[in-house]
């Protein structure tokens, strides 16, 4: 994160918390009606399924552990970069090595 995007986020944010199946769930997405219960339980487990994939593919592929410091050179170094899911304007994306 750039100093000038720290600096232009909010002091606070208004989260929604909500217990889905034995877990807490922490949202921005405010609305109940608009975002239900299930809906949100749906996605986290979909969410939760993409960590898993991504792991299982760092795992096949060696890259457990990388030694580069920036993502920059994670991209230079491994062939593969994933961006963070909630930033807006952000995509996962894969290229070969």
């Amino acid at each position: 994160m750039t100093v000038e995007l720290y600096q232009a986020a909010p002091d606070s944010l208004v989260v929604r918390e909500l217990e889905v199946g034995g877990r807490v769930l922490v949202t921005t997405l405010l609305c109940p009606n608009i975002t239900p219960k299930n809906a949100l339980k749906e996605l986290y487990k979909r969410r939760r399924q993409v960590e898993l994939d991504i792991r299982n593919l760092k795992t096949t592929l060696g890259m457990t552990t990388l030694s580069c410091k920036t993502p920059e050179m994670g991209e230079t170094k491994g062939g593969f970069t994933v961006s963070d899911p909630q930033t807006p304007g952000c995509s996962a994306h894969h290229f070969a090595g």
